[in-house]
């Protein structure tokens, strides 16, 4: 099994992605995992010290201050959903799980529309913007507190 993994710029997104990659390895050693983050953030350094495969792609958050920056956001999303179409067709994954965090975004994106299965981890009482958007189109999300489960779809609730 192929699995990608996908999110991180904070420790809070990266390490619980982390306890799952080493428990779907417990529960398969075969399978392959691979982490994609931002190419901008240290994420890359802990994953590999984790003995995990890092692929790293342009991405970062919107924002809603000055014009430039929201075109700056646009094309970085632009420019992830290239980037993350090239890294799927490699990997070919059997799902890819986000994690929350901006870069969750083009990654998810991708594989939906390539017709790979998404899951969508929130480990956050309350739900960042990326997963309560990404909840809508992901096949399940996985919630941590009761109380996050009225942020998403009941039919795709793990």
């Amino acid at each position: 099994m192929r699995i990608v993994i996908v999110g991180g710029g904070t420790g809070g997104h990266l390490y619980p992605g982390i306890a799952v990659a080493h428990e779907l390895q417990r529960f398969d050693p075969y399978a392959v995992i691979t982490f994609i983050g931002s190419k901008a953030t240290g994420e890359r350094e802990t994953v590999l010290r984790e003995g995990f495969a890092f692929s790293g792609i342009t991405a970062s958050g919107f924002t809603r201050r000055k014009a430039t920056e929201q075109m700056r956001s646009v094309a970085h999303l632009v420019r992830g959903i290239v980037q993350s179409l090239s890294l799927l067709r490699k990997i070919r994954p059997s799902v890819v799980l986000g994690l929350g965090s901006y870069v969750s975004g083009p990654v998810v994106l991708t594989a939906r529309a390539l017709r790979i299965p998404c899951v969508i981890q929130e480990q956050n009482l309350l739900p960042g913007l990326t997963n309560r958007i990404l909840g809508r189109i992901a096949n399940r999300v996985a919630v941590s507190f009761e109380d996050s489960v009225s942020y998403f779809a009941a039919k795709s609730l793990l």
